[in-house]
Formats: structure tokens, sequence, C-alpha cells
């Protein structure tokens, strides 16, 4: 045996008290010791899964991210309708006239955006169409910046506008007649 199989059997040997169990003794220790091997492999191998399980498990992306960058602006992240909840919390306490919606089948509510040229650079759509970055000193007093999303396949798709006064709770699906922000 190695030196750590020796350890290993000295140390199960101390814990259950075995007063017959001895390494040097072949006839006794053999179906033992490989009881032991066989049950240490087994543990090894399933730490291993669950660890493969815990680390690739972690890799999907949150729900939502929303981020305060260093001049100002805040970038929104949506990857799950379920974050538009953390989305609207994290945009109220930093004070962003702001909201993330649903767009619902059935929603009655629409969004009327303001007319172009309203609020430039309010915000700013990533090329991904997920993300967004807001500047809030852009955003006029009274008006809210709108971030609708839905669900599309494993993807969020999301618009904006500005709008006059609070979001709605939900937006009907978009109409050929809405427009974005630039």
């Amino acid at each position: 045996m190695s030196i750590f199989e020796d350890n290993l059997w000295d140390e199960l040997v101390r814990e259950h008290h075995a007063e017959h169990a001895h390494p040097g003794r072949a006839i006794s220790g053999r179906p033992a010791r490989r009881r032991l091997l066989a049950g240490t492999s087994l543990g090894l191998a399933g730490a291993a899964t669950a660890a493969a399980l815990a680390l690739t498990a972690g890799t999907a992306p949150p729900a939502f991210a929303v981020t305060s960058n260093a001049n100002g602006t805040v970038t929104v992240t949506i990857n799950q309708i379920a974050g538009i909840a953390g989305v609207n919390s994290e945009l109220a306490a930093l004070g962003v006239s702001a909201r993330a919606v649903p767009i619902v089948q059935g929603c009655t509510a629409t969004v009327q955006p303001l007319p172009k040229g309203t609020a430039p650079g309010a915000v700013l759509p990533a090329p991904n169409m997920q993300s967004f970055t807001i500047t809030p000193s852009a955003i006029p007093a009274g008006d809210t910046v709108v971030l609708a999303a839905r669900q599309s396949g494993g993807a969020v798709q999301t618009t904006n506008a500005l709008v006059q006064g609070a979001a709605p709770a939900c937006v009907a699906a978009a109409t050929p007649k809405e427009k974005t922000l630039p």
C-alpha cells in the first residue's frame, strides 16, 4: 500500500475502533481495504460530479443587471423576463426615471413615444437589443423611459420609448405605428 492508503486505513481504524484491523494482515485486511478504496473512489467521483454541475450551473447569465457607469449613465440588461422586477427596484434605488415593463398579449396599455428629438441621448440600445444605456440627466422632468421586453425563445427582445408621466404596468404587443427612440 501507498503512504496515503496506509494513513487512510489508520484513520478508519481509529474512527471505528477496529481492534483487529491491521494493514499487514492479508486475510482480514484485504476485503475491508477493498471496500474502503471502492467507497473512497465512489466518494471522489461523486464530489467531482457535484463540482462539475455547480460550475456549469453558475455559467447562466443573471436575469438582469443594472450598472452605474462612471460617466453618470446607467446600463440595463434584461436576460429574462423574470428580471423586470429587479430592474425596476434597482432603477428606483438609483433615482432613474425609467421602468421596465413586459410586452404582453392582451395588455391594453400602449406607449405613445414623445416626438423624435425630445430627449436626444436619453436611451441608447446596445446591438444585442437586451441592453440599454440610459442617461438620467437627458430625461426631461415628468417623463419616464419605458424599457419594454418580451421573451422570444431563449432570448429577450426589448424596445424603448420615452413617455410623459408614469410607465404602464405592461405594454400591448407592438403595432406597426409604434416608434422607439433612436
